[in-house]
């Protein structure tokens, strides 16, 4: 349905890349109406980057 990446966020640590992409994430599906999603961390443990994109999507309005 969408996506986004890394690669527009350049110059920053990867924490703050997290962040801003978890912004634009929930941003971009707000815009095509979509509120509610699932979030399947890809076998990740949910710390540092993965905690930090979920906390600024949810941040940015998007419920999991």
């Amino acid at each position: 349905l969408l996506g986004v990446s890394s690669k527009s966020v350049k110059g920053k640590s990867m924490t703050d890349r997290a962040k801003e992409l978890g912004i634009t994430m929930a941003k971009v599906a707000q815009e095509k109406k979509i509120i509610k999603v699932s979030f399947d961390r890809g076998g990740f443990k949910y710390t540092g980057k993965v905690k930090v994109f979920a906390d600024a999507a949810r941040e940015g309005g998007l419920k999991f």
